[in-house]
């Protein structure tokens, strides 16, 4: 949440100059990757929200359920908006 939150606070301002109708931009190419690497990075806060959601389920149904698979939200919460986010930069899809 706070990854995102920081991104969203920046607004427009990392935003190419000269890039038409928009109001402040006053970045370069970089830094419009660099807001949107950090805005991917806080797509692991949802993705937690939601594995915590499962554990409050599994929890109920079976306590020994969560820990076999607590790892595998780990790695999805934390390794899949990684993964996205240093696959745009590298692939240039941020801009």
């Amino acid at each position: 949440d706070m990854f995102q939150s920081i991104g969203n606070i920046l607004s427009t301002a990392p935003i190419p100059a000269g890039t038409p109708n928009v109001y402040g931009a006053v970045g370069n190419v970089q830094t419009c990757s660099a807001q949107a690497f950090i805005i991917t990075i806080g797509w692991g806060g949802p993705f937690y929200n939601v594995a915590l959601s499962f554990y409050y389920i599994l929890f109920t149904i079976d306590k020994n359920a969560y820990l076999k698979i607590e790892p595998l939200y780990h790695l999805i919460c934390l390794g899949l908006p990684l993964c996205m986010a240093i696959g745009g930069v590298q692939g240039q899809d941020f801009n």
